[in-house]
């Protein structure tokens, strides 16, 4: 497992979340040709957004995160994690915890999603991490909140979570992704994003 990387990186998301106020995201995969687990960062979202870009396959009952023009197909997508920027006007703030669209990409994905705070602070803070769960049930509810935090600096470290020993678990016992789920949540993404047509 990358977790050196996989944790700075979640802070670096933070970090860049809370200085651009806008959401950066990183994908964290399973390379099935090497058995490592490792992630890749995102180009960044929008205030209140960030990019879940993936090629689904139905045929093997995976996704795989879009990378660049890398062939993806040896990277099964196993968690998203992403920033929670402050909103940038004084009516709304950000919520700690889940958005309604993170709980539904956790589903549709059938991998957990991670939001990290990053509304507040400093650089160099540890954020708090929150987690949407693909199959909320008996064993696990929709979202977890406060289950760790990134690892911040030597001066002000955090209470680390392996977020990649706990995405593997969670994945590991998740159903198949909800293909004509994600494609209807694409579509109405997409329709958020375009402009209003002119009169």
């Amino acid at each position: 497992m990358d977790n050196g990387l996989i944790q700075s990186d979640c802070q670096l998301i933070r970090d860049s979340s809370l200085v651009y106020k806008v959401e950066y995201p990183l994908y964290i995969f399973l390379d099935r040709n090497t058995g490592e687990i490792s992630c890749i960062r995102e180009r960044p979202g929008t205030n209140t957004r960030s990019p879940v870009e993936v090629i689904p396959s139905p045929r093997y009952g995976v996704t795989y995160p879009r990378i660049g023009s890398a062939p993806p197909d040896s990277r099964i997508l196993i968690a998203q994690v992403h920033g929670h920027p402050p909103i940038r006007n004084d009516r709304e703030t950000t919520v700690r915890g889940m958005s309604d669209t993170d709980i539904l990409a956790a589903h549709c994905l059938q991998v957990p999603v991670y939001a990290i705070d990053a509304m507040d602070g400093n650089i160099g803070d540890p954020g708090h991490i929150h987690r949407a769960n693909p199959d909320p049930g008996p064993d696990e509810p929709v979202q977890n909140t406060n289950i760790g935090e990134t690892m911040g600096t030597l001066v002000n470290p955090g209470s680390k979570i392996d977020i990649a020993h706990d995405a593997l678990r969670i994945w590991g016992k998740s159903k198949a992704p909800d293909f004509i789920g994600m494609a209807l949540w694409n579509k109405a993404i997409l329709a958020k994003l375009r402009p209003p047509p002119t009169i």
